[in-house]
């Protein structure tokens, strides 16, 4: 609802958002000691798809511009331009 909305732009519009903030300093090159949430969920998650054989291209494609430096540019288009397949598994 309404509260979520609240939640959402600060996290996206306040200069004192940490989740901002380390957007800002990661397109600069930057380092960023504050926690930023998801950047070390990203790691986790794939770890876990690995390990239980789960094909989680969004977060690969996150991790892989996140830690290992992959251009946004071009990690996007290989996850868009990647073969379709079913995604429900039974």
């Amino acid at each position: 609802g309404l509260c979520h909305l609240g939640d959402y732009e600060a996290t996206l519009f306040s200069a004192h958002s940490h989740n901002r903030q380390y957007g800002e300093a990661f397109v600069q090159g930057l380092p960023f000691d504050s926690l930023a949430e998801g950047v070390s969920t990203t790691k986790a998650l794939c770890l876990l798809g690995k390990q239980y054989d789960v094909d989680m291209p969004i977060c690969r494609t996150v991790y892989s511009i996140l830690f290992k430096g992959e251009r946004p540019e071009d990690a996007l288009n290989a996850l868009f331009n990647r073969d379709l397949k079913s995604e429900f598994y039974r």
